[in-house]
């Protein structure tokens, strides 16, 4: 089975995909930058579905819906401090 991969350029949050990836702190619960847009445009759902999430080790990943994103869902990594 083959995967198709694109990459989009443009503003993350209102690319129009299946998902986006986010380097996320171990948390997921909003940080800065990228993050901190991602959180604020997808609204609250999204921050009350990672809090159920138990947060992410960094190399894990963790995938919630994009609740207001025009992204079906958000790829959560946990990122190196």
């Amino acid at each position: 089975m083959q995967t198709k991969l694109e990459v989009v350029p443009g503003e993350i949050t209102g690319l129009k995909v299946d998902a986006i990836l986010n380097v996320a702190n171990e948390s997921l619960l909003g940080g800065a930058g990228v993050d901190r847009t991602i959180h604020s445009v997808a609204d609250p759902g999204l921050l009350a579905e990672c809090r159920g999430l138990g947060g992410c080790p960094t190399g894990e990943s963790k995938i919630p819906g994009g609740h207001c994103l025009y992204a079906r869902h958000v790829i959560h990594t946990g990122g190196p401090i």
